[in-house]
């Protein structure tokens, strides 16, 4: 994936988490937040600023058209910071390669990169949860919103990916 094809991406993901995705409260606790998908689609070896950058940028965008006031930017910088080390930890590292690759189903395989994907979507649900609530005197309440978020945003991502994975096979073909 090339740099214009990942900013149109972010873009249409921005545009489906504003218009569609920031109605939708399943009984009042989860929230899908695709928007850190294309956080997760930087290689190794992308210059660290790039990345803070552009996931400060997706959350401040996020947060305009949310009317959640730094809840995006703070959890999307937090993944943009750890999201090198999270993606070196599942990278394989006798590859001499490895630091370039595009984070996808076909780069990583499909449970290693399910694995990622997971990990950091619950570090985001945690933080944004915990974030929008600032306080654990509503523990239960917290837990249930972070939890479903959790899944429901990892199945979401990994449904984009399956998607986006298998249109790129159809191209190859």
């Amino acid at each position: 994936m090339n740099t214009i094809k990942h900013i149109l991406l972010s873009l249409l993901i921005l545009a489906v988490q504003v218009l569609v995705l920031n109605h939708v409260h399943i009984m009042g606790y989860a929230i899908p937040m695709l928007c850190i998908y294309p956080i997760l689609l930087f290689p190794l070896e992308t210059a660290r600023w790039k990345v803070l950058l552009f996931s400060f940028a997706m959350g401040f965008l996020t947060d305009m058209f949310s009317n959640t006031p730094g809840l995006s930017s703070a959890t999307f910088t937090l993944i943009g910071m750890i999201q090198p080390h999270l993606l070196g930890f599942f990278l394989p590292h006798e590859e001499e390669s490895a630091s370039s690759v595009w984070p996808s189903f076909s780069t990583l395989g499909g449970l290693t990169f399910t694995r990622y994907v997971l990990l950091a979507t619950l570090i985001q649900s945690i933080c944004f949860f915990v974030l929008e609530s600032f306080s654990f005197s509503n523990y239960q309440h917290l837990a249930i919103s972070a939890a479903s978020s959790w899944a429901l945003t990892s199945v979401f991502i990994l449904a984009v990916e399956s998607i986006r994975s298998g249109s790129s096979k159809d191209e190859r073909k």
